[in-house]
């Protein structure tokens, strides 16, 4: 069977077996281990194309959705990815990575590829003195490709995907040059920028020379910028520190920016590192810390305490922001692992209320009462999960049947129930 790559390179196929060595014991003799096959892909995005009337092109984006987005109704904010031919693969793993642990929102992340010779011509600010035969020739597209950015493929995108008002823009190399040049044509195009490595030797560093502007312009600019440097030297780091500086005289209050030098790193390995950390700079408090503890209510004001976290959240990121689904189910099952039955009950009913929708916290909800010895109402709440799941063909129905049958095997059985004493918390 001969391997298989699926679509523009972003599905994987789980095994694939390459020739045996004659005389080498064989993984499919008739003694070996059966070897299912029942192999599926794993896919990370999928590949659309729209028409540019502004570049006069079809141009490829590539889209990754959060887990779960094709079964809640939820909105995201859009991480816009750059060379996503190169970049593409690593940033949803991070941005996947660092949501699922709670150090960041989910993200839509939308990958603009390159198409043949348009990389120099897109991502470029044209030179003073035009190269006409050189490898450069084709320089100077910036300004129009950020009209394809924001007034074909920002619009498409909120068509089609349920967005929230937050864009991110992250750029490597000529990308990063490109992003100086967006804060200073439009800097408010976008809430939060990722430079990465960026060329700003361009054109004898001009476009570092005129950034004093951005903030000239507008002194009450708000967002972000995270910007870093590998291991260059010359005018590309020197450029990088002039850039530094001028943030740190001229960037006012509202708008927030680091310059982080990476000597570990080269030209090529960057990018993964730059993109993790902007990530957390960028959400940085995006955490509950001790979440347990203020569940409990220790030092705060229990669940309105974590509520009122995600409210302070929601106004400097300037879209709502409700408790995660996954973020409340953790507290809930911290809890009832700490036989702090009523307390995960709490939870798991608050994030009913917050997300009647999601088959997962009936089943959870289930689990509470189940604790409580509550089982008629478990039952209930199993119940539901699993008629959800088969109204839904969600992925976990199995899962939800199975526990709405051993809830009525107990119930019908009689066996008897002891609420189990409530641990302290964590430190005692």
């Amino acid at each position: 069977m001969p391997c298989t790559r699926g679509r523009f390179g972003l599905v994987v196929t789980l095994v694939c077996l390459s020739a045996i060595v004659p005389g080498a014991p064989s993984a499919l003799t008739a003694q070996s281990t059966e070897i299912r096959d029942d192999r599926e892909p794993i896919v990370i995005g999928e590949r659309v194309s729209i028409r540019s009337g502004v570049l006069n092109e079809d141009r490829p984006l590539w889209i990754y959705t959060p887990p779960g987005y094709e079964q809640s109704s939820d909105r995201f904010p859009v991480l816009y990815l750059l060379d996503a031919g190169d970049h593409f693969h690593h940033t949803t793993g991070v941005t996947q990575f660092l949501s699922a642990n709670n150090r960041m929102p989910a993200m839509i992340v939308v990958g603009i590829p390159n198409v043949a010779g348009s990389r120099t011509r897109d991502l470029t600010p044209p030179l003073s003195v035009p190269d006409t035969a050189g490898p450069m020739a084709d320089a100077g597209g910036a300004s129009a490709f950020l009209d394809f950015l924001t007034e074909e493929v920002q619009p498409w995108v909120e068509d089609h995907y349920r967005t929230q008002p937050f864009g991110m823009l992250i750029g490597h190399s000529f990308g990063g040059l490109f992003i100086t040049q967006v804060l200073i044509e439009e800097p408010d195009a976008f809430d939060a920028y990722v430079s990465i490595s960026p060329s700003l030797w361009w054109d004898e560093m001009k476009y570092v020379d005129t950034a004093g502007a951005i903030f000239e312009n507008r002194p009450d600019l708000t967002g972000a910028l995270y910007m870093t440097m590998a291991s260059e030297g010359g005018e590309m780091l020197a450029g990088g520190w002039i850039l530094a500086g001028i943030l740190e005289t001229s960037a006012p209050e509202s708008f927030r920016w680091n310059w982080t030098h990476m000597p570990e790193e080269d030209h090529g390995s960057i990018p993964h590192r730059s993109t993790y950390d902007a990530l957390e700079w960028t959400f940085d408090g995006w955490n509950v810390p001790d979440s347990i503890m203020v569940a409990l209510g220790e030092g705060e004001e229990g669940w309105s305490g974590i509520e009122a976290h995600y409210a302070m959240l929601s106004e400097r990121f300037g879209f709502d922001i409700k408790v995660p689904e996954g973020f409340v189910n953790g507290v809930g099952y911290g809890l009832l692992n700490m036989a702090r039955v009523d307390d995960a009950i709490q939870a798991f009913e608050l994030n009913v209320e917050l997300y009647p929708g999601s088959a997962n916290v009936y089943d959870s909800l289930g689990d509470g009462l189940d604790a409580a010895c509550r089982w008629e109402e478990a039952r209930e709440s199993y119940a539901r999960a699993s008629r959800m799941a088969a109204e839904g063909s969600l992925p976990n129905e199995a899962t939800y049947t199975a526990n709405l049958e051993r809830m009525t095997a107990r119930i019908e059985a009689g066996d008897e129930c002891t609420v189990p004493e409530p641990l302290g918390p964590p430190d005692e």
